[in-house]
């Protein structure tokens, strides 16, 4: 299934602890690998444990969100994080092994904020190879080309600011669906943080919750470049100023996108986000801070 998404340019995403999840009675999916072939071992455990994409990574809910799924609390669980994705306007599903407690599709998922009235949605669970087949091969198709991406980019993130040469360094890297989508993705959360100030130039509710899950934590997706990085690379790590001739930013401040297939790439931009100043986006391309 994970092939199937794959070959469309879809993602499936896990939970970074998967791999301790119960799979067997009380064999945790970790225990059930260590059965299994060496080359089919080594795979699973290297997408479940080391490459993902993890979800929790950029998770958009928060545990103070109530879900709820066929009477059970759902919260900071994929199925939760779904359907959350959905009330938001994002199009998510789920992808479930048989056997499985949640079987059932569509799946009906309740959301309450705070004290006001639960919402509902229903959320597709793909529980077959040849439905997720079938249901990725009528969705619209992926972008085709690093152009594309660029193309979207600029047409969906109107408040970043780039420059001629940002999406330049993609041009000399073999092009994949999936790292296009999820550079996007990255692009989308920076257009989000950029947006997320109020009338007093203060960052809304929405933003920090952003700050706080994709920007603070050892493995967020959006870091500062670590200070041996910063000085060893502060010439790569400065790039010409987008709109001041001349002129140059300093930008070790990026968004990561982890591959499992191709190498790291990296978007670098101006920091610190601020309300009455652009945001810069002046790099997208292969990582720059390698050993």
């Amino acid at each position: 299934m994970r092939e199937v998404a794959w070959h469309y340019g879809r993602d499936i995403r896990c939970h970074r602890n998967t791999a301790d999840a119960a799979a067997v009675g009380t064999k945790s999916v970790r225990a059930v690998l260590a059965g299994l072939e060496r080359d089919t071992r080594s795979a699973l455990w290297q997408w479940l444990a080391k490459t993902g994409p993890f979800w929790d990574e950029e998770q958009q809910h928060g545990r103070d969100d109530y879900l709820e799924c066929q009477d059970e609390v759902v919260t900071d669980t994929g199925i939760g994080e779904a359907a959350f994705c959905v009330f938001r306007g994002a199009e998510c599903a789920i992808v479930s092994a048989k056997p499985s407690d949640w079987s059932a599709s569509p799946l009906s998922v309740a959301w309450r904020e705070d004290e006001g009235p639960a919402e509902s949605v229903e959320i597709h669970n793909y529980t077959e190879v040849a439905v997720l087949r079938a249901a990725v091969e009528d969705r619209p198709k992926p972008m085709l080309s690093w152009d594309a991406l660029e193309l979207s980019a600029k047409r969906r993130c109107p408040d970043l600011v780039f420059s001629p040469k940002t999406f330049g360094p993609l041009q000399g890297i073999p092009f994949h669906p999936v790292t296009a989508e999820r550079l996007l993705r990255r692009l989308l959360t920076l257009q989000a943080v950029k947006n997320g100030f109020d009338t007093q130039r203060r960052r809304t509710p929405e933003a920090n919750r952003i700050y706080r899950t994709q920007f603070s934590g050892e493995m967020a997706p959006f870091s500062d470049s670590s200070k041996r990085e910063r000085n060893r690379f502060r010439s790569q790590l400065t790039f010409a100023h987008p709109t001041k001739p001349g002129e140059s930013l300093f930008c070790p401040w990026h968004g990561k996108v982890r591959m499992r297939k191709t190498q790291p790439v990296r978007i670098h931009f101006s920091w610190p986000i601020k309300a009455d100043t652009p945001l810069f986006v002046v790099y997208v391309g292969p990582k720059i801070t390698k050993r």
